[in-house]
Formats: C-alpha cells, sequence, structure tokens
C-alpha cells in the first residue's frame, strides 16, 4: 500500500509510529520524570493534584505543538514539490 493509501485510511500516524531512539529525549524525559518525582514527594496532596494537571496541560501543548509543527512541515513539502513541479523542463 502506498503512503498516501495509507494516510488516506489512517493507518499513517507518524508521530505516535515513531519510537524514538535520540538520546537527548530520552535523558530529558528523565530529568523530568525525577524533578517531578522529587518534588511531589515534598507536596501537600492538593497541591499534588495540581501538579498532575500541570503534567496534562503540558501533554496537551507538547501534543499540539507537534501536531502544527508535521502540518507546517508537511506544507512547505508541498510547496516544495508543486515549485519543482512547476519548474519541470521535461
Amino acid at each position: 500500500m502506498s503512503v498516501l493509501e495509507e494516510i488516506f485510511y489512517g493507518r499513517l500516524k507518524p508521530p505516535c509510529d515513531e519510537i524514538s531512539v535520540n538520546p537527548e529525549l530520552e535523558e530529558t524525559s528523565k530529568k523530568i520524570y525525577e524533578m517531578s518525582d522529587s518534588i511531589g514527594q515534598k507536596l501537600p496532596p492538593n497541591y499534588i493534584k495540581k501538579l498532575e494537571k500541570l503534567h496534562s496541560f503540558h501533554y496537551d501543548y507538547a501534543t499540539f505543538s507537534q501536531k502544527d509543527c508535521f502540518e507546517s512541515g508537511f506544507r512547505l513539502a508541498m510547496l516544495i514539490m508543486l515549485e519543482v513541479y512547476a519548474n519541470k523542463t521535461c
């Protein structure tokens, strides 16, 4: 099946299908978890709930940002393709 067909049928979801092997991303994720855990151990229960809500907002923000970056990259790729085909000399 072609990539276009995979996108059309909803089978291709790049951010979800991709498994990161970026060591910097892994290290940053580890630091976030460790700091959150350290802070969470010192907070009263009502603030732990607020910390969890903050994590939820951050996840939503990162997801929307990733989606926007993907869309921008896709649009740029399409503009490049249009320019290439418009200047086609064959």
